[in-house]
């Protein structure tokens, strides 16, 4: 049977001329002489030829009156939906599968491999995070992607994704909808039952046309060579099952090949839709599922990481809040708050950042520092007798620099009231910043420095709290000595108050020591934010 040679290119419906149609010998002839060629009539020549190639066919595929398609089609056709048709609708939504996905990588993971991989779970990683600090949890993570990603090297993703191409070929073929097309040959065909003996009628080709051209497009990409025992390997343990019969899908191949290769589908379509250079776009796949799946992983434990360091982070903030205070509900500041950061977070502006330090270091410095450590300092400096006035020297100065600083904080609390001049002007730029560049500008500026102003604070606090407590420490050392080297009247101090003054400045010690751990948490390795 002669079939059409492979010509480029496509035309529309019956009746459209179109100039891809190529020139026949006559026709070049013709142009040599100067005669203009007609392309509705090599139109109409082609369309002959198609006629007389189809009705020589030994398919029963056509019948050359009223152009009808004949039994013969639906015959081959059923016996392809016999073999695909089960796997239909066991393979509903597979394409979109993340645990299909997952056995296409899995099938090239040794036992080593799956080992990392297990480890690079949120469940392990916070399993290990119970012996390990957050620095060497990160460290040791970071290192296990590095060496699980190496695995899944160029060539090996290569072939996975290649694979899974495969497969996503495999699904459109699957997904053809046999049963609509052939219930046009039978209207009484039952869905999905293969053992009904269909009574197969012929039909006019315009019905089924845009069917046989979906057909082309789905069966396209199959070839008898593809690496299908591999795919139905992944399918059986995806599934539990094997999803089609592997000899009957290997036959059918063979089959649909013979058939392509006479070219008596591509020829109807070409008849029936009155264009002899249609062809059919064939549907290659080209996804990746390998690099989306190293970057969800990798990402999935940097946000692990993070989320560990931060737990950790606030369990230790809040172990030493109780410390500090007692509780953990701790509310000193009026106007550097939380709330007032709500009216900044609609804007998309970042708004206080120190919110958390500068209401502990109010509330250390009303609750604690100006009375029971301030009693405390009072008593050594104002009563004791120092060997030197120099070794005192630092401890007074920091004790009256932090009195100061201490009315520095209250100031400027009270600065971001709506009634202090900075507070309406943070209230005003608020109110348009949504429809003022300008004004966002200044209000992020003025945020700027308000944080800034804060950190200042927090830090030089905590700069006296450690000298404080430095001194402090050196008194609990002397006053445990036999022969006292720093204070010497140690007897006659403890004979002016009602409590053991030892204790006194241990727990005085404990308490400053976890107060500048604290205050250390918000401030190490933080730079203010704009």
């Amino acid at each position: 049977m002669a079939t059409p040679p492979a010509r480029p290119g496509s035309s529309g419906p019956k009746g459209n001329l179109s100039s891809d149609i190529p020139l026949s010998f006559l026709s070049r002839i013709m142009s040599l002489l100067g005669i203009e060629p007609d392309p509705d009539r090599e139109r109409k020549m082609l369309l002959k030829e198609l006629k007389n190639n189809l009705k020589k066919s030994k398919g029963r595929f056509f019948l050359p009156t009223g152009d009808m398609v004949d039994v013969g089609l639906p015959k081959v056709f059923h016996e392809m939906y016999a073999v695909v048709g089960p796997t239909r609708t066991m393979l509903s939504n597979a394409a979109s599968s993340n645990a299909l996905k997952m056995i296409f990588i899995d099938q090239h993971l040794g036992p080593a491999q799956k080992v990392m991989q297990e480890q690079l779970t949120e469940e392990a990683i916070r399993s290990l995070s119970k012996t390990l600090p957050p620095d060497a949890l990160a460290l040791q993570m970071r290192e296990v992607m590095t060496e699980f990603s190496a695995v899944l090297e160029v060539e090996t993703q290569r072939k996975i994704d290649a694979r899974y191409n495969l497969f996503l070929v495999f699904m459109d073929f699957v997904e053809f909808n046999f049963y609509f097309m052939l219930k046009k040959f039978d209207s009484g065909l039952p869905e999905n039952d293969f053992t009904y003996q269909p009574r197969w009628e012929a039909i006019n080709g315009e019905y089924v046309l845009d069917d046989l051209k979906d057909f082309l497009t789905a069966s396209g990409a199959l070839t008898v060579d593809g690496d299908w025992d591999e795919l139905f390997d992944v399918l059986q343990t995806y599934k539990s099952i094997d999803v089609l019969s592997r000899t009957n899908w290997k036959k059918m191949l063979t089959s649909l090949t013979n058939l392509r290769k006479s070219g008596l589908l591509l020829e109807l379509v070409q008849y029936l839709s009155a264009d002899p250079v249609y062809k059919p776009k064939v549907y290659q796949p080209n996804e990746r599922i390998v690099d989306p799946f190293l970057t969800h992983l990798r990402n999935t434990v940097e946000s692990t990481l993070t989320k560990v360091a931060q737990e950790k982070k606030t369990d230790k903030v809040n172990s030493l809040v109780q410390q500090v205070f007692g509780t953990t509900g701790i509310s000193r500041t009026k106007y550097y708050t939380e709330k007032a950061n709500i009216g900044f977070q609609r804007k998309r502006i970042a708004g206080f950042t120190y919110v958390e330090p500068v209401n502990y270091l109010k509330a250390f410095l009303l609750d604690y520092y100006k009375r029971d450590i301030r009693e405390l300092v009072n008593l050594l400096l104002v009563k004791g007798q120092w060997v030197s006035n120099a070794l005192a020297a630092p401890m007074s100065e920091s004790f009256h620099q932090l009195m100061e600083a201490s009315e520095r904080l209250m100031a400027f609390d009270e600065s971001l009231s709506e009634e202090a001049e900075k507070g309406v002007k943070l209230k005003t730029l608020l109110t348009r910043a949504d429809k003022d560049g300008n004004a966002q500008s200044a209000i992020r500026q003025q945020l700027k420095d308000i944080n800034a102003m804060a950190r200042a604070l927090i830090i030089e606090a905590a700069t006296h709290f450690i000298v404080i407590g430095k001194h402090l420490k050196m008194a609990i050392d002397d006053h445990a000595k036999p022969k006292h080297e720093l204070v010497l009247n140690w007897k006659a101090l403890e004979n002016t108050i009602d409590k053991s003054l030892s204790e006194w400045m241990a727990n005085t010690y404990r308490q400053l020591y976890a107060f500048v751990q604290l205050m250390q948490f918000f401030i190490k390795d933080q730079t203010p934010k704009e």
